[in-house]
């Protein structure tokens, strides 16, 4: 009795243009959908918990170190989440003003509050205001205008990315489906005599399975390739550009491609066997 594998193999005899558009179709798929699970995972893992902008306090140099560290017990009661770390006075003032402020001896304390990244810049700007406010502190610095537009532009990919995503799932569910068809193109005549003789459904059903796996393996194969040429390509440029992280590092990268390999393969596997279990037998 002729095996599953040889069947399969003869089939594909007569249909090899259609498998390899198949596996073309299917990799243009893998790396659709490769693109937005990893764009949007390694955008929510990067910025899970990760610290947002900051803001610098100067504070009086006239104050003792009990009064400095009540003030900075109260700053942090008002921003709680927030953390806090000193600056050194070279790192922020130009050359001359240090020299003139070490020259009076009122080299100012500086430091930098650091934000949680969910909190909003009206937020930040109220926390700073009422920072200002406070006796002892001389002055409360942060470039808001710029962390408006990166929190804007984190904002935009987020809703892009999830506004993508359905219509993209779709579309690589459409072209599985499709590709399933194509495979049942050239195979159904088989599947219909075969029908005709009594045979069982996965005796049907198994050469396509096959063919479909073989299909879909070597299209997870070129999708990765092409979907490590596209992301590594260009978004390092963007990430340097914008200043936000969009890709997560290798490791976790490679876990969601083979994710995304297996999910794929599955999806085809089952979709030719739906669509070869839908070919009527053959009738004389």
């Amino acid at each position: 009795m002729i095996s599953t594998a040889e069947r399969a193999k003869r089939s594909l005899k007569t249909g090899k243009r259609t498998f390899f558009l198949v596996v073309a179709i299917l990799s243009l798929a893998f790396c659709l959908l490769g693109q937005m699970v990893l764009s949007f995972y390694s955008f929510y893992q990067a910025h899970r918990g990760v610290m947002g902008d900051e803001a610098t306090i100067f504070i009086d140099p006239t104050l003792n170190d009990k009064e400095t560290e009540k003030l900075v017990q109260k700053i942090q009661s008002l921003t709680p989440a927030s953390s806090m770390r000193e600056i050194q006075p070279a790192d922020v003032l130009e050359k001359d003003i240090l020299k003139l402020v070490e020259a009076r001896k009122k080299v100012p304390l500086i430091l930098a509050l650091q934000f949680p990244a969910d909190v909003s810049v009206s937020e930040m700007r109220e926390h700073a205001a009422d920072i200002k406010k406070m006796k002892g502190v001389e002055a409360v610095t942060a470039n808001f205008e710029w962390i408006e537009k990166r929190h804007t532009l984190r904002e935009a990919i987020a809703l892009g990315i999830i506004a993508l995503a359905v219509p993209t799932v779709l579309l690589v569910a459409m072209l599985i489906v499709q590709s399933s068809l194509r495979l049942r193109s050239f195979m159904s005549d088989e599947q219909r005599l075969f029908g005709m003789l009594g045979a069982s459904r996965f005796s049907i059903c198994a050469p396509q399975m096959l063919v479909a796996f073989w299909a879909s393996l070597l299209s997870c194969l070129f999708g990765s390739m092409l979907l490590a040429l596209s992301l590594w390509g260009s978004i390092p440029l963007l990430e340097e550009a914008f200043e936000v992280k969009l890709l997560a590092d290798v490791q976790t990268c490679a876990a969601v491609i083979a994710l995304i390999a297996l999910m794929t393969i599955f999806a085809t596997v089952f979709s030719s066997m739906v669509a070869a279990s839908l070919t009527k037998p053959l009738k004389f």
